[in-house]
């Protein structure tokens, strides 16, 4: 099978009209039936179909286009995140309609779809085969399509549509049928401990139901799928609130229902329960916390010395949270929700074994809200006990003269809306500066006057040269205080 740029190129010039953004009208919704995925995993479901919003073309007659990969089509949710490319389908002529060569998810750079037909410039020896327009479904002949091998070393083409199922259902011409669909949008945390999860359902659901289980439900099989459809709580409308009882991490599974009360659909949710605790924790003041999480994530952003309050439990030694730590980083915007801060909790009970929760930290870097964890507090949220997590060997960070440390990896960050949160391991240097004696690291006065200081804004920023006037922090022999100047 081969392309003919050459004759690809002449086509393009010669018979297509340039057509602008606003030359196109919706028609409806309409039906598309996936078939060019399957040949490249075979993990994706063959026949999945769904609704996708139909456009012609205002001079053209027959000339459509629609975005498939929307981000309520299982494909988005498959490959986690949703796509905004057309494909674009030529029926001017009912017996042999085309569709432009289709590349999904340019970003990824591997999804490469071409029909093979004169008109995508194909050679003249490929066996063309198009595709038709009846009864307002247009569809096309198996292997009618082919794709780049992304798993060769000579990247060759093959077949796809394997199954001839590739095909599309104008408005008012067919419907989805055995629609269970389940997508959901939500945050990790909210407003007085009430976090809202919106639901868009499918149009044969019959009902939906829901089961919130404080920590990490480590497996959401059909037998769970079956306890939640017997034990759930009925959800009312599009939207449920989760309410997580106390802090930490909470599993919340929500399936759609059919009319027998059977489990069709599912998706599971982390949320998070929030809890100043106010009477439970003490201030020490300010400190430094080196920032690695984020930096470690992005390329572009580095390591940054923060300046944030830093709180020890009263009943708990050894237990330390950072408070709103990223309100001061210049790259992200600080997320805040009545009702409770956000925190880094650290437990450094035992100096040699620290380990960080699981707790959302206020934070968007541009992927939806962030959270921060650690392999330690992952396995301890999964239900098994400290004594085994220790003989797995896993690593934990150090308290050693008054500096919390992860010199290695054993850290994790995660954003809301970047592959669902998955977590990335991150974090190698994290470190926060513990002040002794209850006092704020910025308290303290140094008296080496002879070395040249550090100026910082206060939330925590390093200065080139030194301010004008203003209050800053002034950091001088790893000692830093707050200083007036006028």
């Amino acid at each position: 099978m081969k392309k003919n740029l050459l004759a690809l190129f002449t086509f393009a010039f010669a018979g297509s009209v340039f057509v602008s953004a606003d030359e196109w009208n919706s028609i409806g919704q309409g039906i598309y039936y996936e078939d060019l995925m399957p040949a490249l995993d075979a993990t994706i479901e063959i026949g999945q179909h769904w609704t996708v919003d139909i456009e012609e073309n205002a001079r053209v007659k027959g000339l459509y286009r629609f975005i498939p990969y929307h981000r309520y089509s299982p494909i988005a949710e498959y490959l986690e995140g949703p796509d905004d490319t057309y494909m674009i389908v030529h029926a001017e002529n009912p017996d042999k309609v085309w569709i432009e060569d289709f590349e999904p998810y340019p970003d990824y750079g591997i999804f490469s779809f071409s029909q093979m037909c004169a008109e995508t410039g194909w050679d003249v020896s490929t066996e063309y085969k198009y595709g038709t327009l009846s009864d307002g479904c247009i569809s096309f002949p198996d292997r009618s399509v082919a794709t780049v091998d992304i798993m060769s070393e000579e990247q060759g083409w093959i077949n796809t549509t394997v199954n001839g199922l590739f095909k599309i259902y104008l408005p008012g011409a067919g419907a989805v049928t055995d629609d269970y669909a389940l997508y959901i949008s939500y945050g990790y945390c909210g407003a007085d401990n009430r976090v809202p999860v919106s639901l868009t359902l499918g149009g044969d659901v019959a009902a939906v139901k829901y089961l919130l289980t404080k920590g990490l439900v480590e497996e959401v099989d059909a037998d769970y799928l079956s306890k939640v459809a017997s034990e759930g709580i009925t959800a009312e409308g599009s939207e449920i609130v989760a309410q997580p009882q106390s802090r930490g991490v909470h599993t919340l599974v929500i399936v759609t229902l059919d009319a027998a009360g059977a489990p069709r659909a599912s998706k599971t949710a982390y949320v998070y329960g929030s809890d100043d605790e106010e009477g439970e924790w003490e201030s020490l003041g300010m400190t430094w916390y080196n920032e690695s999480f984020v930096a470690g994530y992005y390329e572009e952003i580095p390591e940054l010395e923060l300046n944030v309050e830093i709180q020890k439990h009263k009943s708990v030694a050894g237990f330390y949270r950072l408070v709103n730590p990223y309100a001061g980083h210049p790259f992200c915007t600080s997320i805040g929700h009545k009702g409770h801060n956000h925190y880094i909790y650290i437990h450094a009970e035992d100096p040699k074994c620290v380990y960080i929760e699981n707790s959302p930290i206020g934070t968007d870097f541009g992927y939806g809200e962030g959270r921060v964890t650690s392999t330690v507090a992952n396995l301890l949220d999964s239900g098994m006990s400290m004594a085994e997590i220790k003989a797995t060997g896993v690593e934990f960070g150090t308290f050693e003269d008054g500096v919390i440390e992860f010199r290695n990896w054993g850290l994790w960050y995660g954003e809301r809306d970047y592959f669902d949160g998955d977590w990335t391991s991150t974090g190698e240097h994290f470190r926060v500066t513990v002040p002794s004696g209850g006092m704020s690291g910025i308290d303290g006065v140094s008296d080496t006057d002879n070395v040249t200081p550090e100026y910082f804004n206060l939330q925590g920023l390093r200065l080139q040269d030194k301010p004008g006037a203003g209050v800053f922090i002034e950091k001088r022999s790893g000692e830093s205080r707050k200083v007036i100047i006028k």
